[in-house]
Parts: structure tokens; sequence; C-alpha cells
């Protein structure tokens, strides 16, 4: 691991905000070298302008950005260094159509002409590259492209690498295996890695810390196991999987009653009053489709296999809709009628 093993970037209350609307408020975090993190959320929630921010292309209203002891924050539109640590890979890679690969991977890059081929050479091979610094962008494949705009970047060794959602133009069976493979090598450099996506599956399959960002805040930044095994926001919940959020009032005897029947609530909640109205978690595993009638009502809205299991969407007799898990033996169409029924009686509840 390179010398910057011990590197760490961290954000203090960092906001900002355009002609009075918040985009972004009260963001505190940090980010260790040789590790991996991911924000996630939908799209406009503030993921790609947090990233200009820590890259320097923009001022925050108020909080400030250290790398190690230094202070990288933008003030009044000055950056203060002259050769800023952080590199960004944009989504649409900025390669120049008119010049070859050794040209858009040199670009930016001080050094004598030896020097400067020395280092391409060095890093296409890094980059199993080796052999194409004659080719142009339009003569790569789009996996060879993104390990172009990646070669760019290291080649000037950023201390920070931020990327924003460098992998959605790709094909499912390559964006994963080929999203590893960079992503390990970045780890071995020990360079500080930001990546953005809003592709769930991809961030909690890359990242060694996850981000999950709603309307300009972070709701929680975790490992992903923490993430999906103890959400602590219905929204949150909502994002990381295939779970359901119903509303709920809580019983007596520390139990919740939704459409679905009751409950035992599992975790501890600040304030519990009975009938206090609460919202449910229930994760596409507590419920399952049934035949049997004598259940509750549900209507599919649409399915889909993953991890060779097949799920539902449904909406039940309030509108309210749940994910559940079906057998292979039962087939259901869009627009059919069936039955749910719960099975775990143990339930995650928020106020």
């Amino acid at each position: 691991m390179s010398s910057s093993a011990h590197s760490s970037l961290k954000l203090d209350d960092v906001a900002y905000s355009i002609d009075g609307e918040i985009i972004l408020s009260d963001i505190n975090f940090s980010l260790n070298a040789g590790e991996v993190s991911c924000l996630v959320g939908p799209s406009g929630c503030g993921k790609t302008t947090l990233l200009r921010l820590i890259a320097g292309l923009l001022s925050p209203d108020h909080g400030s950005i250290h790398l190690n002891d230094q202070n990288i924050t933008r003030i009044n539109g000055n950056l203060r260094l002259e050769q800023h640590p952080v590199m960004m890979v944009f989504q649409d890679l900025g390669l120049f159509p008119h010049m070859n690969v050794a040209d858009n991977v040199a670009y930016g890059l001080i050094a004598n002409n030896g020097e400067r081929k020395q280092k391409v050479k060095q890093i296409l091979a890094q980059l199993d590259l080796a052999g194409y610094s004659a080719r142009y962008p339009h003569e790569l494949s789009g996996g060879q492209q993104q390990r172009i705009a990646l070669a760019r970047a290291l080649v000037l060794n950023p201390k920070v690498l931020l990327l924003d959602e460098p992998f959605a133009n790709l094909d499912t069976a390559l964006r994963l295996p080929l999203a590893e493979e960079i992503l390990r090598l970045l780890r071995e450099r020990g360079i500080i890695t930001l990546l953005v996506t809003h592709d769930r599956e991809d961030a909690l399959s890359l990242g060694d810390y996850v981000g999950v960002m709603g309307e300009g805040h972070i709701l929680q930044w975790d490992t992903p196991q923490n993430l999906l095994e103890h959400p602590v926001s219905a929204h949150v919940a909502s994002f990381t999987g295939h779970n359901s959020i119903l509303s709920g009032t809580l019983t007596e005897n520390n139990q919740v009653n939704t459409i679905l029947g009751k409950q035992k609530v599992e975790n501890h909640l600040h304030n519990t009053v009975e009938n206090q109205p609460v919202e449910v978690l229930l994760r596409c595993s507590d419920v399952r489709v049934t035949t049997n009638s004598d259940r509750h009502p549900a209507k599919v809205i649409y399915r889909s296999y993953e991890a060779e299991q097949l799920i539902y969407a449904l909406k039940l007799e309030n509108n309210e809709q749940i994910f559940a898990l079906a057998g292979d033996q039962l087939k259901l169409s869009v627009g059919d009628t069936t039955s749910v029924e719960l099975i775990n009686q143990q339930a995650t509840v928020y106020d």
C-alpha cells in the first residue's frame, strides 16, 4: 500500500445552497485511505454537488473539508492550492476524441517528455491497456474508455479520487466485474475513494462504507451489512432493499398492528404510547404470497427475479404496497388477485 495509507478526508458541517434553496446541509463524514465509500440516493438529492464541493469546483456556504491537516475547502471561489489533491472522473468521461490514448492520459501531466511517456506507459500497463496508446477513444469499448478516464486521473497521483456514476453506461454483465477490478487497484494504491451511484446494489456490493442520501442530508453512513440489517429510518430501509413500509399503531404489550395483523416490536422506540401511529418495516422475506384465500387479499403490481428468487410487488386493500416472496410453483401475472400472510412475528418500527 502507498505512503498515503493513513490519509483521511473529513467533512465538517458542510452546507451549500443556490439562490436561497438549500441543496446540502449538515454533511459530516470521514473517508480513509485504502477504503472505498459509496454515496447512494435518488436523482436530485445532492450527490454530484457534494462531489463538486470536495473536488474544489464549488464553494460551500459554510463548513470545511480537510485532507489530513490541510484545509482544501474552496473559499470565495479561490482554491488556495497550486495543485489540488483531489481528482474527479465524470460520468461522461470527458475523453478528447481528437487525441489518442497516450495523449488523453498525459493531459494535465506536468513533466518532461521522457518522464511523461514513462508514467503513461506504467499506468496503462497497470490497467491492462498496454499496446493501446496509439488508439483513439472511438476505437475502444466502453470498458476500455472507462479505464482510460481512470488512467488520466491516476497518472497525476491524487490522494482522493471521486467517481461520479462511473459505470452507469456499461452493460450489467461488465459493470460489476470491471468496478471490482478498478476499485481493488485503488485500495492497493491507498487512495481515498468516493463513488456516487443511484444503484443501491452497486453501492452495497462495492463500498466498504455506504452513505444513503435524501433531500440534501446524509441519512445513514454505515457498513453495507448494518444498512441492510439496521436501517435507522423508514427512508433508508425502503432504499436499501425490497423493503415495505406500512402504517401501524402501537398496541398493548409492546406490539404493533398493521393491516396484516399484529407483530412484536423488536427495536427500542424513544417514546411508546398506546395507539401511537408508527411506520413498520417489512422485508420481503417477512411476507409470503399464498393461495390460502383466508389470508389478506392483494393485487400483483409487478414481479421480478433476483438471486433466483421470485419477488412480487403487491397492493393491499388499503392501497399500501408491499414486497413478498413466492415459490416458483406459484405463477401470478400483473393484475392477478392473490393472498399474503405474515411469516415473521417480529417487526422493526419507526416513530
